[in-house]
């Protein structure tokens, strides 16, 4: 007589695999504006961020309120683009075989942020027009120092 048993072998390292990517973006992050490694605005003499608050609160003696990150924000706060850019990347990255690093998740994230921050400076639609010279787009210093840091590098990125 002949007796035959079929088992399924359990491999777990795709599994395992994918629970150390998951592993590898938990409480990772990405941060988009101006960080203080960046020094001061060269004009202006102040630091970036302090630049940009002027902008987006005013100033007592009447400088517009030019908010550049509440003109962001909408980039970043969903939809249908926003849906599927983040599907494409995690997609890529939770793909089997896939030799996409986390530190490259976090990099996409954070340079599609900074070029979408970019493009409100100087944006009439988005920001006020003033016949003032301004740091925030005359000099371009401002918008061309509008920058990303992920926790992973901690290296601030504006190109």
């Amino acid at each position: 007589m002949l007796k035959v048993t079929v088992k399924k072998k359990k491999d777990r390292r795709p599994l395992n695999s994918l629970i150390q990517r998951i592993k590898s973006l938990h409480d990772k992050s990405v941060s988009i504006g101006y960080f203080k490694e960046q020094g001061l605005h060269r004009s202006a003499n102040m630091p970036y961020a302090n630049l940009l608050y002027i902008h987006a609160f005013g100033l007592v003696d009447g400088a517009p309120v030019r908010d550049v990150m509440s003109n962001i924000k909408p980039f970043i706060n969903g939809g249908a683009d926003q849906k599927n850019f983040f599907a494409n990347i995690l997609k890529e990255y939770f793909k089997k075989g896939s030799r996409m690093r986390a530190s490259a998740v976090l990099d996409t994230i954070g340079r599609k942020y900074m070029q979408d921050g970019k493009a409100v400076f100087g944006n009439p639609t988005m920001l006020e027009v003033t016949n003032n010279p301004t740091p925030l787009i005359d000099t371009k210093e401002l918008r061309d120092n509008f920058a990303y840091k992920t926790s992973i590098t901690m290296e601030v990125v504006t190109r």
